[in-house]
């Protein structure tokens, strides 16, 4: 076991032994507050921001509420719960009490190992963390017998690893045109656009992807690294057909995804599109439902990027895109006033300047649905970042 590890099991001991001070009864009152702290935080939270729930940074904010929501509702219920311990008449009804309480409070030390791997894998900025909690054993145990993370998460949001590139800026595309949205072709491809949720290590992905084909789906590498059985759900409905990951490329961050029995007319693949053509990036942004945002393509370029994990340097073909890129929107397609699919959203823009974001271009994604047609198949690999 790792230093990081014997931290946990310290603080989970700890929890027993403040469990056993508390008693059951506070113990008790302690675990309701910190869930119903949890749930009322992780709802309100978001609406302190400018944009409220449809701000970028709403899922994040949602589990940072829920736990310093969580924690501050537990303490102050511990406190009503001792009191209530006090007023027992008997003495062997406090023993039975701690001896409860002790159980309890390691209960409760669990399920706050669990909920701080779910809220600080989320992060951004915070790579060397998410290794020590992907390479921790004593998640791993917990993610085994614990409810899921997707239930947790379900409650407050999914997340997506949105990657963020610096040093490249849509600042010299014009602004994206609204009236793009009121294209036939729009409406004509969104019955080929998809949620996909993904587990990897435990935890909960959601993003895009787009039909490209018979039984076949391109999204990002990120979205399902880790999971060679990711969930798609047509129409973004809850329901989920099963299906395999067919390739995945980590250097470009993209992935071809089987599924049997889907019947879903596949999107046409267009040309490389020029720089400054109007475009629409389709998808799930913030695990909501199905989104149009108008865009703008610019220069497809050679670039210098991370690879689908954050963890390596590679030089790759992109297309920068002007446009509102959110977390959710990974793997979705970017079309033209056709309807034709000119890119596959992977990346957000880091810094100041205008909104925007970056797409592999058809070059790049018609290889790998050469390669899936091929019969090829590759391991999904660790869990992403």
């Amino acid at each position: 076991m790792t230093t990081f590890d014997w931290i946990l099991i310290a603080a989970i001991v700890l929890m027993g032994w403040q469990g056993r001070r508390a008693g059951f009864i506070g113990g008790a009152l302690s675990l309701a507050g910190f869930f119903g702290g949890a749930l009322l935080a992780a709802r309100v939270a978001p609406l302190l921001l400018a944009q409220g729930n449809r701000s970028p940074y709403a899922p994040m904010i949602a589990l940072i509420g829920a736990a310093v929501g969580g924690a501050g509702m537990a303490i102050i219920l511990e406190r009503v719960g001792l009191k209530l311990r006090k007023a027992l008449p008997l003495p062997f009804m406090g023993m039975f009490d701690r001896l409860l309480g002790g159980v309890l409070g390691v209960a409760v030390g669990v399920a706050a190992v669990w909920l701080g791997a779910v809220v600080l894998v989320q992060l951004p900025g915070l790579d060397s963390v998410r290794r020590e909690i992907r390479a921790s054993r004593v998640v791993a145990v917990i993610g085994g017998v614990a409810p899921p993370a997707d239930q947790l998460l379900g409650w407050i949001s999914a997340f997506d690893p949105l990657p963020a590139v610096t040093g490249l800026s849509p600042v010299l595309v014009g602004k994206p045109d609204p009236a793009v949205l009121k294209s036939p072709a729009v409406r004509a491809d969104r019955a080929g656009v998809v949620r996909i949720r993904a587990k990897a290590c435990g935890f909960l992905v959601e993003g895009t992807g787009w039909v490209a084909g018979p039984g076949l789906v391109v999204t990002n590498a990120h979205v399902v690294a880790g999971d060679s059985s990711p969930s798609v759900e047509v129409g973004g409905n809850g329901f989920g057909l099963s299906s395999g990951v067919l390739t995945f490329n980590r250097h470009d961050d993209v992935a071809v995804i089987g599924v049997p029995g889907l019947s879903v007319p596949a999107l046409r693949v267009g040309p490389q599109p020029r720089s400054g053509s109007a475009a629409v990036i389709l998808g799930y942004p913030l695990d909501g439902p199905f989104t149009t945002s108008a865009a703008r393509v610019g220069q497809t370029l050679l670039a210098i990027t991370q690879d689908a994990y954050g963890r390596k340097k590679v030089r790759r073909t992109i297309t920068i895109l002007r446009g509102n890129v959110r977390p959710g929107n990974s793997g979705g397609p970017v079309i033209d006033q056709r309807g034709l699919v000119v890119g596959t959203v992977f990346a957000r823009t880091n810094g100041g300047g205008p909104q925007g974001g970056f797409s592999i271009p058809p070059s790049v994604f018609k290889k790998e649905l050469l390669r899936a047609r091929s019969g090829k198949r590759d391991p999904t690999g660790p869990c992403g970042r």
